[in-house]
């Protein structure tokens, strides 16, 4: 794996259960969160962990096909069993991105020079694409091997978006989710925000003390599910109602800065 989905690797590996007990976590409620670019790693970085285990479980039964999609690596442990993965306006397809990116100013050969020269390989949505083609293979082995990659992925999938994205067109989250249910995953949740940007959710509705993302991910996390969150496929904004379990959220910046802001951002 590349040196940026290792760091998440890294990242799992320190979350021990023993470090959660200490905390006062629970080891059964673990969700892998990741904004954009960490969005796209931390789901490669799954995919690719139980491609992997799947492909070397199968060839320890006896099976010799090599799906295309099958990554030449050792061995790996299986991924920490999670409660379920969230991603916040993600890449999700770096080969759609390309042009994205290159009007963007970031020139296409150093993307593809970030992807390993190789972006298919690299994009969730074509690497899920291909789960799927081989789930209804003819050749057992390779549906055996996208049936293990299914039920290896963390149970609960969800999808953040704002619909007002600048950076990374929402149909990314909109076709990964249409992609991981037909792999056959039950619970995969969509939740557009309104007149949002790329930006949005993480920086300037926090410094105008208006979180609602951290709203929905702590009702998400705390309580199993948000109202919003449960709704597939809704371009309704994502929230849940301000009550006991939303932060404090002080207002860091006056507000016609944050406007003047808003006008300048890129994103």
């Amino acid at each position: 794996s590349s040196p940026r989905s290792h760091s998440v690797e890294l990242a799992l590996s320190f979350i021990s259960d023993q470090l959660l007990k200490e905390v006062g976590g629970d080891p059964d409620n673990v969700t892998l969160i990741g904004q954009s670019a960490g969005a796209h790693l931390s789901l490669l970085y799954l995919l690719r962990t139980c491609i992997t285990t799947a492909v070397h479980t199968v060839k320890s039964r006896g099976g010799s096909a090599a799906p295309s999609w099958a990554v030449s690596k050792p061995a790996a442990s299986p991924p920490r069993r999670l409660k379920r993965w969230v991603g916040i306006s993600g890449p999700y397809d770096m080969t759609a991105m390309l042009p994205v990116m290159h009007k963007k100013g970031l020139h296409r050969r150093l993307i593809t020079a970030l992807m390993g020269h190789d972006c298919p390989l690299n994009s969730p949505t074509h690497l899920v694409h291909s789960l799927v083609e081989s789930a209804s293979s003819n050749d057992p082995w390779r549906a055996s091997c996208a049936a293990m990659v299914a039920s290896l992925l963390p149970p609960s999938m969800h999808l953040f978006h704002g619909m007002e994205d600048a950076s990374v067109p929402v149909g990314m989250s909109r076709e990964l989710a249409d992609a991981l249910r037909g792999l056959g995953l039950a619970e995969v949740h969509e939740a557009y925000y309104e007149k949002k940007s790329h930006t949005d959710p993480i920086l300037e509705d926090p410094i105008s003390g208006r979180d609602v993302l951290m709203q929905d991910l702590l009702c998400l996390v705390m309580k199993g599910k948000a109202s919003a969150v449960n709704r597939q496929g809704s371009e309704d904004a994502a929230g849940v109602e301000a009550g006991a379990d939303a932060p404090y959220c002080p207002q860091l910046l006056p507000g016609v800065m944050l406007r003047l802001a808003k006008l300048a951002n890129p994103f």
